[in-house]
């Protein structure tokens, strides 16, 4: 019996120095497991204004993924070309749902409203996207960008003299942006002013005056170039 304990007691000894044994060598007391912080927690250690960045390139990713899909689709045919084209609008929905957060905290954020713009005018969303440009341009009234995009909008809803204005501001301060109007405007007239509802007369006078500023805009960059030439 007494046998007995005595083995009892060497096993309970040799089991302690075990345990202690291990403990060492983890490096004394056993510490709680530290988990990574999860995206939710990271994003409420930033400020407003860094949320609001993170937002807004985030759009920007899913508008460039449209971008990307817009090229695919170009030579696809008729059949691929229907399910890209779904894809295109569900980025484009997305990318404006980022920019919408983005200038909720961040109030002042131009680029992001005029973004937001651009990404509802390109799912038909016309009324909306100027109301965004508007927003846009109050905050920096010589946003050449916003400024283009809200023309190309008046253009979708067939309002062509607001669009024409916004292709002779763009022509006294920013010549690249008034050229991409320029395009668009013919664009227009090659496939959406027959079916736009204004008068003949009214887009027969609109295409007499497209005509009219790309001769100017093609004179006048001819003259910069030739004044250039002579320095």
């Amino acid at each position: 019996m007494l046998k007995i304990d005595r083995l009892r007691v060497l096993f309970v000894v040799l089991l302690a120095l075990t345990v202690v044994t291990g403990v060492m060598a983890a490096g004394g007391s056993s510490k709680p497991q530290q988990t990574e912080p999860t995206d939710a927690e990271e994003e409420l250690e930033l400020t407003p204004e860094q949320r609001a960045e993170q937002r807004y390139n985030t759009g920007i990713s899913m508008r460039d993924r449209a971008w990307k899909l817009q090229k695919k689709a170009a030579d696809a045919d008729d059949a691929a070309k229907a399910k890209i084209e779904k894809k295109i609008a569900k980025s484009y929905k997305s990318a404006a749902r980022e920019f919408e957060q983005a200038v909720a905290l961040k109030p002042d954020f131009y680029q992001a409203y005029s973004s937001l713009g651009y990404s509802l005018r390109k799912i038909g969303d016309y009324e909306n996207s100027l109301v965004a440009y508007g927003h846009a341009l109050e905050i920096e009234p010589g946003y050449t960008e916003a400024i283009e995009y809200r023309g190309e909008a008046y253009l979708g809803l067939h309002r062509l003299d607001e669009a024409r204005a916004a292709y002779l501001q763009l022509f006294d301060i920013d010549r690249a942006k008034a050229d991409e109007l320029m395009e668009a405007m013919h664009e227009w007239l090659e496939h959406h002013a027959a079916g736009s509802g204004l008068a003949a007369e009214s887009v027969d006078s609109f295409r007499g005056w497209v005509a009219e500023r790309a001769e100017m805009a093609t004179q006048n960059a001819s003259l910069r170039t030739g004044q250039r030439s002579n320095w």
